[in-house]
């Protein structure tokens, strides 16, 4: 299963031929009120940010429905645990000359 960013939209590109000029008939009073919500400016940015996160939400729903029996309590404890440098358990800890 390839890897998904469920916060950030895909990869966005310069490319002038992956853009596209559109006009559209948008409810200003709609438009005002996603931009509030999404924390945008311009139009154009606020349209971005809500089909980003219409994506955003599809992808989160899709792995929802996903089976993930390894990850359990335990599992997911285990990963969340602080992690440090470890020793492997057949070698002694290095010794720290602190007299200087």
């Amino acid at each position: 299963m390839p890897s998904l960013c469920l916060t950030k939209p895909a990869v966005r590109t310069t490319i002038r031929s992956m853009r596209k000029h559109t006009t559209l008939d948008l409810d200003q009073d709609l438009v005002r009120d996603a931009a509030a919500a999404l924390g945008t400016r311009r139009t154009t940015d606020t349209v971005h940010a809500a089909l980003g996160e219409v994506v955003a939400r599809r992808r989160r729903a899709l792995l929802a429905r996903h089976d993930f029996p390894d990850l359990t309590p335990d599992a997911l404890a285990t990963m969340r645990a602080p992690r440090g440098i470890e020793t492997p358990p057949d070698e002694p800890a290095p010794r720290i000359d602190r007299a200087r």
